[in-house]
């Protein structure tokens, strides 16, 4: 190989010494394999950049290693039992400890990470199958599901991954996936499938969270789970009613019994108060040794846990009379709702106590079959009108139509 010096466009910097002009021929003779090592090495110190060789196998391999595979979300515990509040007598009744709850069982790092690259790599040659180009950016494991986020390829419609639920189900082998397009605040689509073997939410777990533990509201409810493994807890005081719907057998009860539980873990007798109907009868009966504490009915009725339509009507009835007479009890006080209402009492012990009361209903289909208007009625006016006096609805039902 033959070299030109007056061909050469990087010359190195300083100065050459006469004698060293002297013996430099007009053509320099280098072997072969030492032409392009020395020039890049120059070129790079000239330029002062750092040269990298990537081989080709490195290049097929790198969309793979970029993907960040996080660690699910620990659940920061505190100590529930060591507060002050809780262990001091409050007219004979003292809020419930952890020990009435079971211990969870804990299960260390149930997705190995050649699992979760091999279920990225089948779920990314899925969406090429239809079409969809698109690489796998991170994936978070949960207890239940796992997120995969992918980020379209450039001129990939997000629409495209919507309408490929029902096929990325069958290619995955799943009952279900669920799509995210796009995430919040991100340019990547989200993915959620199913886990092989999902992993056991335990109450105790979230009512001895941090996120619990810290929550002031009288009525905090601990949830469960996020799709990352960490501790969701919200206030119903702020949604301000919740209905829940599901199949047979797809946990409404299990959800219900939850709500009540949280609450009573933060709420003494005179703050929160419960009107339960039960149509069932089994679900929550446990609950009448709540009586003369949280548990409150109407005077002209039998039972505590309504299990009939007509009780079931007259103690709603007696919740719409409730609501009206706590719209005068504010009026009078010149507020507009029950936090400025406690507010008020704070400086004023000389008012009526107000408790926030929570109307629970369990199979709210069956009664509306029996009872129709007469239940429909009431449930509606609540709904509308009780958030600022205190009142929420909890509903479950097979069919929110």
């Amino acid at each position: 190989v033959i070299i030109q010096k007056n061909e050469m466009e990087f010359i190195p910097k300083g100065d050459t010494t006469e004698s060293e002009e002297n013996t430099e021929s007009d053509k320099i003779e280098v072997p072969p394999e030492k032409v392009e090592e020395p020039m890049e090495e120059q070129i790079a110190d000239d330029l002062d950049l750092e040269v990298k060789i990537i081989s080709d196998d490195a290049l097929e391999d790198s969309p793979q290693e970029n993907i960040a595979i996080e660690d699910e979300t620990e659940i920061e515990e505190g100590d529930l039992d060591a507060e002050k509040e809780r262990r001091a007598k409050y007219r004979q009744y003292k809020l419930p400890t952890l020990e009435y709850l079971h211990d969870p069982v804990e299960i260390r790092n149930p997705h190995s990470e050649e699992e979760l690259k091999e279920k990225a790599n089948s779920l990314s040659h899925a969406l090429d199958t239809f079409g969809v180009t698109g690489r796998v950016v991170r994936i978070s494991p949960g207890p239940v599901i796992t997120l995969f986020e992918i980020e379209p390829a450039e001129g990939v419609r997000v629409n495209k991954f919507t309408n490929l639920s029902d096929d990325l189900a069958r290619v995955m082998k799943a009952q279900r996936v669920r799509i995210i397009a796009p995430i919040p605040g991100s340019k990547s689509v989200g993915i959620e499938l199913p886990n092989d073997n999902p992993s056991t939410v335990f109450l105790k777990n979230i009512i001895n969270s941090e996120q619990f533990i810290q929550a002031e509201s009288k009525l905090s409810i601990s949830l469960g789970k996020t799709t990352t493994g960490d501790a969701y807890v919200f206030d119903l005081e702020k949604m301000p009613h919740i209905l829940v719907a599901g199949a047979t057998g797809a946990g409404k009860s299990v959800c219900i019994n939850t709500m009540i539980v949280s609450i009573l873990y933060k709420a003494k007798p005179d703050e929160v108060k419960f009107i339960l109907i039960d149509p069932k009868k089994l679900e929550l009966a446990t609950y009448k040794t709540l009586e003369g504490y949280h548990l409150i009915t109407a005077p002209n009725l039998d039972e505590y846990v309504m299990t009939t339509p007509e009780n079931a009507v007259g103690i709603l009835d007696s919740a719409i009379v409730e609501m009206e007479r706590r719209f005068q009890v504010f009026a009078d006080a010149r507020v507009r709702n029950i936090g400025e209402y406690h507010d008020r009492k704070k400086e004023n012990p000389e008012l009526e106590t107000v408790p926030y009361l929570v109307v629970v209903i369990d199979e709210l289909a069956d009664l509306m079959l029996t009872s129709g208007r007469a239940i429909e009625e009431p449930i509606t006016r609540l709904a509308q009108k009780a958030r600022a006096v205190g009142i929420h609805l909890i509903v479950a039902t097979q069919r929110p139509s």
